[in-house]
């Protein structure tokens, strides 16, 4: 359960770079979507967040 922006983000982050190892872009850009919204930080379309 995420209870905090923040968790939230840190969340959509490592997601972001497992997807785009295991080559799931799509998915990758759902949680930099997560990472935009809550973690407000600009993260390239298409790009792993950092």
């Amino acid at each position: 359960r995420v209870t905090t922006d923040a968790a939230a983000a840190m969340i959509g982050a490592y997601g972001s770079r497992l997807c785009m190892l295991e080559g799931f872009v799509g998915h990758a850009e759902q949680c930099n979507i997560r990472v935009r919204r809550y973690g407000h930080r600009n993260v390239p379309y298409g790009a792993a967040a950092e």
